[in-house]
């Protein structure tokens, strides 16, 4: 997948609102740590894209738009570069 190329520290990072990493951490998956988000990459991904079942879920702001998902999935298939 061509693109420019994110990293986390710069571009992946800020994608999490703290009411995403909240509401997750709460759920065992802290958003906020490279080292947790880098190694669920996909399944991350597969949720963001999930029209069912959206994460982050439109009562918390989501789900994402079109724009930030892309960022991620370019990011996650791309080695997830810190």
């Amino acid at each position: 997948m061509a693109g420019p190329p994110y990293t986390w520290n710069k571009d992946i990072k800020q994608l999490f609102n703290s009411v995403d990493i909240e509401h997750m951490g709460e759920q065992g998956l802290d958003l906020a740590s490279y080292a947790t988000v880098s190694k669920r990459a996909n399944g991350i991904l597969r949720r963001l894209k999930d029209p069912d079942d959206p994460m982050p879920p439109p009562e918390d702001g989501g789900p994402w738009p079109a724009d930030k998902i892309a960022k991620f999935e370019w990011w996650a298939k791309n080695g997830t570069p810190e």
